[in-house]
């Protein structure tokens, strides 16, 4: 990618997060007329503004209208949208509409610390729920993809660093969940994916998300200023490094966990920007924009494929969200909401989907020189069908192309003719029709 920026000519800023930009009114409504880096007094003029930020940084600050969480199920008649059903309750009977049962507790967990059922075990973030189908501040869950390397490659290997202050009982939950059976074998623990005896590891993914950060941590990091954010990821980077020193050291953990946890440390070659740390949160879902177009569970989830207008490309991915949004206590016992895969896991039956160019472009009356091809406007449900790389780049791609014309023509990048850009795509290699 570097590579490919460097022969076009691209000059490339790295570490440069948003945190100002100036609006301007003109004949065409307000635009952005100057953005603003961290750590850089100098103002970046541009006549066209693409934010490919997962969070939607430079959306925010050009006040076009965003959301983020949950809406209701009525909000846009989504059966899926809203608080959903708590897996192997009495509510989740009949349902329907999705898979709310793959990352459920399996083992009954009581979440007090003790019989006096008044203070919740670290991790058990509350006692009550709103009603089905409500809509919240919710997001799904946040967590890593760790490159680990193997202890055997001395060369690459570097020793997972202690945490800077280690609590066990901060992992009460883990632990109980372990007395009560929860034995972690196959993909739940890092194993030779990659090159190099490295590992691609989302820890612990498949079994009850306990490695995950879920609740309102989690929905306050998508709103968050970026020094919060920031926080949030030395705060959660911390708790992992500690749940990886619990697994390697705590006597509650199985000894084949431990050993296999032994066996793995960082990789020498991986994020030397970042102390070999993944830099990133793994984030799904953040803001998304409101636009006059909202794609939604009718678009991504239907048996028959059915175009728009302004397609830019397709999109083909289960709605997935694969943590849970909240860990909380029912009947006494600690329970996974918010956990959803619709219908199933890359069901066969459900068709590919067109990207209509709207979802990139917000309001008319709002920044008309900026498009958004990663928080798109879509409903919580409908966003995490689309959240998936390869339809980022050809949102990316078909945002690029868009940003070019409207500078060449004039025009705002709701205005720009989508008929040509539609044949640029195409003559590209994109698909736009089955």
């Amino acid at each position: 990618m570097i590579d490919m920026l460097t022969e076009a000519g691209v000059s490339i800023r790295s570490g440069a997060r948003v945190v100002d930009a100036v609006m301007r009114l003109d004949s065409t409504g307000p635009r952005i007329s100057a953005v603003r880096v961290l750590g850089d007094k100098r103002w970046t003029v541009g006549k066209v503004y693409v934010d490919a930020t997962y969070e939607g940084s430079l959306m925010k600050l050009s006040g076009v209208t965003y959301t983020f969480g949950r809406e209701a199920s009525t909000q846009y008649n989504e059966p899926s949208a809203g608080r959903l059903p708590v897996p192997n309750t009495t509510e989740a009977t009949g349902w329907i509409h999705g898979d709310i049962w793959h990352c459920a507790f399996k083992e009954l967990i009581n979440p007090y610390v003790d019989a006096s059922n008044t203070t919740l075990i670290p991790g058990v973030t509350g006692t009550s729920l709103p009603p089905v189908g409500s809509a919240d501040g919710m997001v799904g869950s946040l967590d890593w993809r760790l490159t680990m390397c193997s202890m055997t490659n001395e060369q690459n290997v570097i020793p997972i660093p202690a945490p800077s202050q280690y609590n066990p009982a901060q992992y009460e939950l883990v632990r109980r969940v372990l007395h009560a059976g929860w034995n972690p074998t196959g993909a739940l623990l890092p194993r030779f994916t990659l090159p190099g005896n490295k590992s691609d590891w989302k820890m612990l993914a498949g079994g009850d998300s306990l490695a995950e950060l879920v609740g309102p941590v989690a929905a306050e990091y998508a709103n968050a200023t970026w020094e919060r954010q920031l926080q949030i990821y030395s705060e959660y980077k911390q708790y992992t490094l500690g749940l990886l020193h619990f697994f390697k050291t705590d006597p509650s953990v199985p000894t084949h966990v431990q050993r296999s946890m032994q066996e793995w440390g960082l990789c020498r070659d991986e994020y030397n920007r970042s102390g070999h740390w993944p830099g990133q949160l793994y984030v799904r879902e953040a803001l998304r924009m409101v636009s006059d177009v909202v794609l939604t569970e009718h678009d991504v989830v239907a048996t028959e494929f059915q175009n728009k207008s302004d397609v830019i490309g397709l999109g083909a991915y289960t709605v997935d969200v694969p943590g849970p949004a909240q860990r909380v206590v029912v009947h006494g016992r600690v329970v996974n909401e918010g956990s959803i895969k619709v219908p199933y896991f890359c069901d066969p039956k459900v068709s590919p989907y067109a990207l209509p160019y709207a979802i990139m472009t917000p309001r008319e009356g709002e920044a008309s020189n900026l498009l958004v091809p990663v928080a798109v406007s879509a409903s919580h449900i409908g966003f995490n069908s689309i959240r998936m790389e390869p339809q980022w780049m050809i949102l990316g791609s078909a945002a690029g192309m868009a940003a070019a014309m409207a500078v060449q023509s004039n025009h705002t990048v709701r205005d720009i003719p989508i008929v040509a850009l539609q044949a640029k795509l195409r003559a590209g290699g994109q698909t736009l029709d089955l």
